[in-house]
């Protein structure tokens, strides 16, 4: 599985809080081996939302937004729901 990290996740993702951000490594961690191994962690929350792009939770507030093609996953955004229902309108 190929994983890549657009500018704008980076970016977003280096203002959180450092706890915050734990948070988010443990569930891009969560992603990643879901579709290496098929195996899904309880709370991961992964829903479908259009075409290849795909969203979990990272905790009660935060979502992570990736878009998954073929043997490729592409982090998009990382944010609240609000934030999630924005990029869509784009």
């Amino acid at each position: 599985m190929e994983v890549y990290f657009a500018p704008s996740f980076i970016r977003v993702t280096k203002k959180l809080d450092p706890h915050i951000k734990t948070c988010i490594k443990h569930t891009i961690n969560d992603i990643i081996n879901f579709y290496e191994s098929g195996e899904k962690t309880k709370g991961l929350g992964i829903k479908h939302l259009r075409n290849s792009l795909w969203e979990a939770r990272s905790d009660i507030q935060m979502r992570i937004v990736y878009n998954l093609y073929e043997n490729q996953l592409t982090f998009v955004l990382t944010g609240s729901h609000d934030e999630v229902k924005n990029l869509l309108k784009r």
